[in-house]
């Protein structure tokens, strides 16, 4: 990806201005609403002096320059400014009178909650802090913080999911498992409908519905964290260490980090010690409110470590977060986990008879061996997908 140019970052700020200044104009000719309003109305109209500060400081700077270098990562697609200006843009389009109703003398419907408020309210924040350390003329001060903060985030967990998570996604078969986003059960978690869905059944990697959360809450105020247990990393992967991962990804999708997570990390960096379960688990909840939603997917759980009180002591926090996340689990089909998720929606994870025929295809084609003999019996491949995708029918 190209980085930003000046002209690139000033058309974002004007348009974050523009956004802003709707939202305020609808906020003020809103009558006898909460007093919420009043608080939203004027903390964005704060804001628009630091980003019209912001906008000619940026056409007024040497691209060349180290401020520029540090200040533009503001406006990359799906960066602080887009963001703002997407809640903006929804917050406006909440607040638009009806067609026909005149300006003065209506009072307009008041739909936001007390959530949604306390979102935007937060963003305001974040964006105030950035810009307003934009803004600074020493440049030092913006890449210190991002060192900073990258220190914290690494500190805060050892295990790298995404790493697996790209591996994963990157061997899946194109068009395999697609049944499992249509499905209407599974649809109904991802609108909200349903706070958890327990997946038990035929046991692989589950990237397609990470990355499925990913693409469809791109612009969206919602956080998104997973877990890949595996037989392989039981070491390293105790209940301590798995909430911690949770942790670190809902802060690496946040703007700023909260004071409450540097103060952990100053606090026990110091003494070089790890902060206790408890301690994470009570920060875990704190950043899982943050945003409006929050989808959390533990995968193969089964393979999460019964020894030590593990799966269990990991288990317990995660129904602590509840009901404020939405939580989505794979499993074998094992008592102890079918005993915690029955009460629970449920999908069971089966290969379609597309999914085997599509991978087979894959496999015969990649195979040179089968590829000749195919070739020479056209018949011959008809009959090795119709006999293993019936033998493999209710795996």
């Amino acid at each position: 990806m190209d980085p930003i140019t000046a002209v690139g970052l000033v058309a974002s700020v004007i348009q974050l201005i523009d956004a802003t200044t709707t939202t305020i104009k609808y906020l003020n000719d809103v009558k006898d609403a909460p007093k919420d309003r009043a608080t939203l109305a004027r903390e964005g109209s704060s804001l628009l002096a630091l980003f019209t500060d912001l906008r000619y400081r940026v056409e007024e700077s040497d691209t060349a320059s180290a401020w520029f270098a540090g200040v533009r990562s503001l406006g990359v697609g799906g960066g602080p400014l887009d963001q703002f200006k997407d809640a903006m843009e929804e917050l406006a389009r909440k607040l638009k009178p009806e067609a026909g109703i005149k300006k003065f003398g209506k009072t307009l419907i008041w739909t936001l909650d007390k959530n949604e408020i306390s979102n935007i309210l937060s963003k305001i924040e974040r964006l105030k802090t950035l810009v307003s350390l934009a803004l600074q003329k020493d440049h030092l001060t913006i890449c210190e913080r991002v060192k900073k903060t990258q220190n914290v985030i690494n500190w805060i967990s050892p295990l790298n999911f995404h790493t697996k998570q790209n591996d994963f996604f990157s061997r899946r078969q194109e068009g395999t498992g697609e049944w499992l986003l249509k499905d209407e059960t599974f649809r109904s978690w991802l609108d909200g409908t349903k706070r958890t869905l327990w997946c038990p059944g035929l046991h692989y990697p589950r990237s397609i519905v990470v990355n499925h959360l990913e693409q469809h809450f791109e612009n969206d105020d919602v956080n998104i964290a997973y877990i890949y247990c595996s037989y392989k990393d039981q070491e390293n992967q105790t209940a301590v260490n798995l909430i911690a991962s949770l942790l670190q990804q809902l802060v690496q999708r946040n703007p700023v980090i909260s004071d409450d997570v540097v103060s952990l990390y100053h606090c026990h960096s110091k003494k070089q010690i790890r902060p206790t379960l408890g301690e994470l688990s009570k920060l875990l909840q704190s950043e899982a409110r943050r945003t409006s939603k929050v989808f959390i997917v533990i995968d193969a759980l089964d393979e999460c470590r019964e020894s030590n009180s593990t799966r269990e002591s990991f288990l317990a926090e995660i129904r602590k977060l509840q009901p404020t996340i939405y939580l989505l689990t794979t499993s074998r089909h094992i008592q102890a986990i079918e005993r915690e998720f029955g009460q629970a929606k449920r999908v069971e994870i089966r290969a379609s008879d597309e999914d085997v025929e599509k991978y087979l295809k894959h496999r015969i084609e990649s195979e040179g061996r089968l590829v000749r003999l195919v070739k020479s019996n056209p018949d011959l491949q008809a009959v090795i997908l119709n006999t293993i995708v019936e033998n493999a029918r209710g795996m």
